[in-house]
């Protein structure tokens, strides 16, 4: 069964900021000390490794390798299951899973090297086509500028985030005295040091996995006093190719990379039990997150933790994600162009990214003919007697309209106003000052619930099965949820929460720092009591957070109600769980709160958009 869709908080115009540095892990490198890491792995890693396209740009040496492999698989194919085959600068209209794409480019110089792997990866050698790519330099290229080469891989990692990028050392000779061993040395060590310092690279150290003998010595020869790698000589029979020696051992470091990355140390993972959905603001990305029941990431590796929705499809900045739904059991994502009034949704798949790339299958506009200038805001959605309704609030003129889809489908159910859309009320607007917090089901009505932020009063509004207010008069289709308490500008509605069967609203004070609740009535839309203790109260009486906390989400983690909260300063997401009177169960870490996760930071130009459940 799909996951339900939560609505995330929101402002009109403004959601809520959260993510940091795109996502962080450890790096995976391979040389001489872990280079036959594949003979230990489980097989459950080797099933992995065996799911894998890659795509493999080289010349000579590269060959070698590539030789290597193919002398593995003919021996074990039970253990050794990639399978290789010779391409070109462009994919096939199909790639198959375990299988290495080698390209035999030449030696055209290293600089063309760099510019022909760009021009591959543009011409589809990246995800979905192919999982990793790899571009590598022959022991001829001596000369490389190692700085071009980070660039242009860094560019093609931030135009491709799904693909994984392989970086390699240039590949040594055996004993020379000469300049161009000591070139080769800076090159590689100039790259180690820059990945050391990095996170979520990959680096087949081919040089150091050259310079070691079998039992351990490294080998080095020096140049003016500088000392630096050569390769052992019983790996090679002309002084720089590879001996079957020498290839079979690169071939089991190119296995040992491959097991690296699929594995990290985590076969097994948590179940997820919700997924967080982040779109990005300036690149038009849109992640997400697997969180477990803890309410931790359950990885925090690539395409296991987290992973993006599409790899190709990015939206510019007038695009806002404006809810998530859950249609014909399927997970749908709704887009509002704030430019041109397009209303487009995504559909998305069990692993959740999109269903397909294409328009009208993965991909398509809510309606053909209507197109809403930059006063209306999608501001909820919201179901109906099993239909889904998008609704939306204008700005400049107050009023408050529906969009009905059609029956199981994204699409506006027709363009005709009364039918296929209308307005919540004929006769009451609303100023720019109110804004729609949140919707809940009392007493088998649904209520929308209205903050107006100048003078703190808090509305509801009673609408039936059409989305038509109920009522035009005060206290029987709207009314205000207390008369006697109003809450300064400061304080923010958050949203509504049930708590054992009675529905409670969340408050944050970006000032102080503060988080409240209020308690409904069973019946109506009404505070309980406007007495501490009894009709409201504190969160947590120890706990107060900041200006740069924003309350993101209010979902639930093993099956206990839970606030989502993100830091913009340092990029953490952290959660608090409730007890059934609506304060903190517990004051320690890990216990009534806790980190999302303590690697993964995202900056504030993402934003936390909605969870699916």
């Amino acid at each position: 069964m799909r996951k339900k869709c939560i609505w995330v908080l929101m402002c009109f115009g403004l959601v809520v900021s959260v993510l940091g540095h795109d996502a962080q892990a450890a790096n995976v490198i391979v040389n001489h000390e872990n280079w036959n890491h594949y003979a230990d792995v489980t097989d459950d890693v080797r099933a992995q490794v065996a799911t894998l396209k890659i795509f493999f740009a080289h010349a000579s040496v590269g060959g070698n390798m590539v030789s290597g492999m193919e002398d593995l698989h003919s021996e074990n194919s039970t253990t050794y299951m990639i399978q290789n085959t010779s391409d070109d600068a462009s994919p096939p209209s199909a790639t198959e899973e375990g299988v290495m794409y080698d390209y035999s480019r030449g030696n055209p110089g290293w600089a063309e090297k760099v510019s022909l792997f760009e021009n591959y990866i543009s011409n589809g050698w990246h995800a979905d086509s192919v999982d990793m790519v790899i571009n590598k330099f022959c022991y001829i290229d001596q000369s490389a500028d190692w700085e071009t080469y980070r660039d242009s891989m860094l560019g093609l990692e931030s135009s491709y985030p799904s693909t994984i990028f392989v970086y390699m050392t240039i590949p040594i000779k055996t004993a020379e005295n000469s300049v161009s061993g000591w070139l080769r040395q800076q090159f590689n060590e100039n790259l180690r040091t820059w990945i050391a310092s990095q996170d979520n690279k990959y680096l087949l150290d081919i040089a150091d996995i050259e310079a070691y003998s079998p039992t351990g010595v490294e080998q080095t020869s020096s140049y003016n006093d500088n000392t630096y790698q050569i390769m052992y000589a019983s790996y090679s029979s002309d002084g720089g190719h590879l001996n079957s020696t020498g290839r079979v051992r690169m071939a089991k470091a190119m296995y040992s990379l491959l097991a690296l990355t699929v594995d990290s140390s985590e076969t097994t993972l948590p179940d997820t039990d919700q997924v967080y959905i982040w779109q990005h603001r300036r690149n038009g990305k849109t992640a997400f997150w697997r969180i477990a029941e803890t309410g931790k990431l359950v990885s925090s590796n690539y395409n296991k933790g987290w992973g993006y929705v599409s790899e190709s499809l990015t939206l510019s900045s007038h695009w806002n994600l404006g809810g998530l739904t859950t249609i014909s059991d399927q997970n749908v994502l709704f887009w509002q162009n704030g430019s041109n009034g397009k209303v487009a949704y995504w559909t998305l798949n069990d692993s959740y990214q999109l269903t397909d790339e294409t328009q009208d299958s993965g991909w398509g506009y809510v309606s053909d003919e209507i197109e809403l200038d930059s006063a209306w805001s999608l501001v909820k959605i919201i179901t109906l007697d099993s239909s889904k309704f998008l609704l939306w609030q204008n700005q400049s003129n107050g009023k408050v309209a529906w969009w009905k889809l059609g029956a199981d489908s994204c699409k506006i159910a027709n363009n005709t106003q009364d039918d296929g859309w209308g307005y919540v009320s004929d006769s009451i607007t609303l100023d720019s000052s109110w804004r729609l917090a949140d919707s809940l089901e009392q007493d088998g009505s649904r209520y929308l619930l209205w903050q107006k932020e100048s003078n703190g009063k808090v509305a509801w509004w009673k609408i039936d099965s059409s989305c038509k207010l109920a009522n035009e008069t005060q206290n029987d289709g709207w009314g205000y949820v207390c008369e006697e308490l109003t809450l300064k500008s400061a304080w923010t509605l958050a949203g509504a929460v049930s708590l054992s069967s009675t529905n409670m609203l969340i408050w944050q004070n970006r000032n102080k720092g503060k988080v409240a609740w209020w308690k409904l009535n069973t019946n109506g839309c009404t505070l309980v009591s406007s007495e501490q203790g009894n009709g409201w109260g504190w969160v947590s009486e120890n706990n107060t957070l900041n200006s740069s906390w924003r309350l993101a989400a209010i979902t639930s983690l093993q099956d206990t109600p839970a606030l989502v909260w993100q830091k913009q300063s340092n990029g953490k997401v952290a959660w608090w769980k409730l007890d059934n009177s609506g304060t903190l169960v517990d004051e320690t870490e890990d216990s009534g709160w806790g980190f999302a996760s303590d690697e993964v930071t995202l900056n504030s130009s993402w934003t936390l958009s909605g969870v699916i459940r």
